[in-house]
């Protein structure tokens, strides 16, 4: 029995190594951002807007309700997220979003720069 197991395994190994990454993370800072609709909790979404470089086209992203806020790293309602770009200016933002519906899933607002290394 648990040589059929770890041959099921074997046999498996080779298209888990194939799966594809589902997200993105976006380092920037709040110039970087914009908030082209601040998020509404009765249709739950808003829009942000990333330019990632001078040359990168802008890459437009949808808020749900599903996307989590943290802000120094304590989480935040994401019905202040207005209200935390307009009233902090952050040198560090982090965004992780869906690479196939655009949704954000995670947004870090003035992480420590050393914190994050690891991520990209």
């Amino acid at each position: 029995m648990l040589i059929r197991f770890l041959c099921i395994c074997l046999v498996l190994l080779p298209a888990l190594s194939q799966a594809k990454q589902l997200s993105h993370t976006y380092k920037i800072n709040h110039t970087q951002l914009k908030v082209l609709k601040k998020y509404d909790s009765y249709s739950k979404q808003g829009k942000i807007k990333v330019k990632t470089c001078s040359s990168c086209q802008e890459k437009v992203f949808t808020l749900t309700e599903k996307t989590i806020l943290a802000k120094n790293g304590i989480a935040t309602p994401l019905e202040d997220f207005l209200k935390v770009t307009l009233g902090q200016s952050a040198t560090h933002i982090l965004i992780q979003v869906n690479k196939f519906d655009q949704s954000v899933f995670y947004i870090e607002w003035g992480y420590p720069e050393d914190e994050m290394e690891g991520l990209e």
